[in-house]
């Protein structure tokens, strides 16, 4: 479940670790995460994650190679409407590298062409009209949760969980088993929209200190597996020099302690 869980979110560019009363483990496992996958990470007690940091929920500006990756797929299949559309106006093949270069312009710019036909600048228009060109890059924001046994403790984190899941994030959790949080973990905010979780299911000992022990091993654990995966697919996309190594990591002394 740990490696299900770093697949998932390995390539995420940013995420918070939430954990209820004891946010010195949400800072430790987010600290692992920064130094080997050299993600964004921040842990800290889910009851403060409101009114200014949840801001990072829904739409924003932190993208990821997912992200771009969506973005890029979309451009594309605009690319072979335009296509088409030009061949069926009868638009040249030249015409249509002008336009081409104009769209990838204004989708950045809103500049507008001016070396464009008729029915050149008719395409152009009729495509960017009502057009979001970034609304691909938009998805959930991962919130990993931590929490002891205790009912109280359990109950915080499942109102965290739906106060924030349906503002756009997704949800994974580290803690014991527990049939409602469980529940209310894995249920879709929205039917038709895209919604992920996962559940790490802890040892059973009723002990939230025991509870600290068990969840810095998973999240240790976890920043592991992500940082490998990361690695290997930065190298298959030729990424040089990237940094990401769970032995030795970008800046991130092993052998001397530096003042």
């Amino acid at each position: 479940m740990i490696d299900s869980m770093a697949a998932k979110i390995y390539m995420e560019p940013s995420l918070h670790i939430l954990a209820t009363k004891i946010s010195g483990v949400a800072m430790e496992g987010a600290l692992k995460i920064r130094e080997t996958v050299l993600n964004h990470a921040e842990g800290r007690e889910a009851s403060e994650f409101k009114h200014g940091p949840n801001t990072i929920l829904g739409k924003n500006t932190v993208f990821g190679v997912k992200h771009v990756r969506s973005f890029v797929r979309a451009f594309s299949q605009m690319i072979d409407d335009i296509d088409e559309q030009a061949e069926a106006n009868g638009i040249s093949h030249k015409e249509q590298k002008d336009l081409l270069k104009a769209l990838a312009d204004y989708v950045f710019t809103h500049n507008v062409p001016f070396n464009l036909s008729a029915e050149g600048t008719k395409l152009f228009n009729k495509t960017v009209k009502n057009q979001d060109f970034f609304e691909p890059l938009y998805r959930n924001y991962p919130l990993i949760y931590v929490t002891g046994p205790d009912a109280r403790d359990v109950n915080l984190t499942i109102s965290q969980i739906n106060t924030h899941k349906i503002r756009g994030a997704n949800t994974y959790v580290i803690a014991e088993e527990n049939e409602q949080l469980l529940k209310n973990a894995s249920q879709n905010p929205n039917e038709e929209g895209y919604y992920h979780w996962a559940y790490i299911m802890l040892p059973r000992t009723g002990d939230s200190l025991m509870t600290c022990f068990s969840a810095t091993i998973v999240l240790q654990l976890l920043a592991l597996r992500m940082s490998v995966r990361k690695m290997k697919k930065l190298d298959l996309l030729g990424v040089k020099d990237h940094g990401v190594h769970p032995d030795v990591p970008k800046n991130v002394s092993k052998s001397i302690t530096v003042d």
